[in-house]
């Protein structure tokens, strides 16, 4: 059974509480999410991983889905580097902004785009 669409309702129900406020509820929501997003993040498939990353943009500004986000700009799939590069600008994680510069050498074109729009919502407009 595929857990992972579940994960997206999960986190929804999380994140839809205001952050300063998290209820018991949402956060043992959220502890119960993060193992099933981690058995999709070390996925063997790229298309599970890349569905797991996705996911993180749910999460703005929480260093765990950052740190995951910005791990996975290096995975050798184009696609997950890609829905990582997308994660981290609606999450609103400014301090990412020097890895997805890097990422801008990336030689998928997908990739460059993804970064280059993130970088635009985080307000970093050059180079």
């Amino acid at each position: 059974m595929n857990k992972l669409p579940a994960i997206f309702a999960i986190f929804a129900t999380a994140t839809a509480v205001l952050p300063a406020e998290a209820s018991a509820a949402s956060q043992a929501s959220a502890a119960r999410a993060w193992p099933i997003l981690q058995q999709g993040l070390t996925n063997k498939k790229a298309a599970k991983r890349a569905s797991a990353v996705h996911s993180l943009r749910l999460l703005p500004h929480n260093p765990r889905a950052q740190n995951v986000a910005e791990s996975a700009l290096i995975d050798p799939n184009a696609k997950v580097r890609a829905e990582a590069a997308r994660a981290l600008g609606p999450m609103g994680t400014a301090s990412s902004a020097p890895k997805l510069k890097a990422v801008l050498n990336d030689k998928d074109p997908a990739v460059v785009l993804a970064a280059a729009h993130s970088l635009f919502l985080l307000g970093s407009r050059h180079r």
